[in-house]
């Protein structure tokens, strides 16, 4: 006997045959079809009983066999056993993954992924399966790495987006716990961070006040090593501009008559070079003109000379050699030496960049400063302290997050105290 069954919406036939269940798909929702096959399947399961109808042979399937009549049907073929993969290595996976997103990750985001790559494989090896990475696993390495809560997930993140890139399943960090991470210090004035007694991680958290930069920008234009240095600092003190941004700006952004300059993104909208216009101060103005009556040339606005003293790679003669394989005359080490050929103006890279101005300000009041991006805090902060709409100030600056924006645009502690004051009295 066969009985139908209705399984969400689809009928479903159930019977015996050779003294075993079978269940069989009939693919219709109709009701009059379902009872039609079903009465073609009890007619054959008959015939078979009565002799009638030979039995099917192997490899059938037996209900599709008893509904086509009896009719012959193509065999079903065994089901092959999956091939097996070969494994991937999480070398292989970070060797892969960087190349394939060589261009279309920013140079700061591939160097980074490149440092946790390090990591990761540092702690699991080269030759490990990724595959097989665990919950565990994941476990024991936050447990091995001895840093901030914030790096650890950075770290994770990367090997993450490189899992799903590839294409390997679920990434395996259900259920992972993270070391308890504590508030980052507030921001604070040169004064207050010196009456806490400094300290690497205090500055870190310095952001300048207007009479701060005035300050710094006079250290930076008597001392600068470089003749882009001063221009270049003044751009990111009065724009905001992060130092990947201030390495991407073109002559051709800046316009002197509009008194506008063009910044261009590359975080603001993933998979898209975004852009935005900030306006010139009458500061700024002003030092842009001077630089680019003196610009070396190039498309780039801050930039190297075809030749710099003492560069090994852009000096004006090339072919000298090191201490231990230099020609022990001055004439021996002369015959070596030759003009080198003209090199084109070029762009100023980060590692430049950084370099001097940590050279620029070292042995001056201000060799505390951490780097670049100080300047782009305390431009955020002296515009909120002064009191610029929020909206123009993060359209100035191209925060995607208003928490962040919110964490920059603090009040000087001088202004508080004002405020507090006017309300209870000093």
């Amino acid at each position: 006997m066969v009985s139908l069954q209705d399984r969400n919406g689809w009928f479903h036939a159930f019977f015996r045959y050779a003294g075993r269940q079978v269940s069989f798909a009939l693919k219709t929702q109709s009701k009059k079809e379902a009872e039609a096959a079903r009465g073609t399947i009890e007619r054959s399961l008959r015939r078979v009983r009565d002799g009638e109808l030979a039995p099917p042979p192997d490899g059938v399937n037996v209900a599709q066999w008893l509904l086509s009549g009896g009719r012959p049907v193509e065999p079903v073929e065994p089901a092959k056993p999956p091939t097996a993969q070969p494994a991937v290595t999480l070398q292989a996976l970070a060797e892969q993954y960087l190349a394939a997103n060589e261009r279309a990750l920013e140079a700061n985001t591939l160097a980074t992924a490149r440092v946790h790559f390090r990591h990761l494989r540092g702690h699991f090896g080269d030759e490990f399966n990724v595959a097989s990475l665990t919950v565990a696993g994941l476990q024991g390495y936050l447990a091995a790495r001895p840093v901030s809560a914030a790096t650890l997930r950075l770290e994770i993140s990367t090997l993450r987006t490189a899992w799903n890139w590839a294409d390997l399943g679920r990434f395996p960090n259900k259920g992972l716990r993270y070391p308890k991470a504590d508030d980052k210090p507030p921001f604070m004035t040169r004064a207050e961070i010196e009456r806490r007694g400094g300290g690497a991680a205090l500055w870190e958290c310095l952001f300048l006040t207007r009479e701060d930069v005035a300050d710094l920008l006079g250290v930076v234009a008597s001392k600068a090593t470089a003749p882009w240095l001063a221009p270049m600092v003044a751009f990111a003190a009065y724009t905001g501009a992060r130092r990947s941004e201030l390495l991407r700006v073109q002559v051709a952004d800046v316009d002197l008559d509009a008194r506008t300059v063009l910044i261009r993104e590359q975080k603001r909208k993933r998979g898209q070079r975004s852009t935005r216009r900030v306006p010139l101060s009458a500061a700024l103005h002003r030092v842009l003109s001077d630089w680019l009556a003196v610009h070396p040339g190039g498309s780039s606005l801050f930039c190297q000379a075809g030749t710099v003293r003492r560069s090994k790679k852009r000096s004006a003669t090339t072919g000298h050699r090191g201490e231990r394989t230099r020609c022990g005359t001055v004439a021996g080490r002369a015959a070596g030496v030759r003009r080198r050929d003209a090199v084109e103006p070029a762009a100023i890279t980060k590692d430049e960049a950084h370099d001097h101005l940590k050279r620029t300000l070292a042995g001056t009041a201000w060799s505390v400063l951490r780097g670049w991006h100080v300047l782009r805090h305390s431009f955020i902060s002296i515009c909120a302290s002064e009191g610029v709409d929020p909206r123009m100030l993060r359209a100035w600056v191209g925060h995607v997050s208003e928490e962040t924006h919110r964490r920059y645009t603090h009040l000087i502690p001088s202004q508080e105290q004002a405020a507090i004051g006017r309300v209870f009295g000093g």
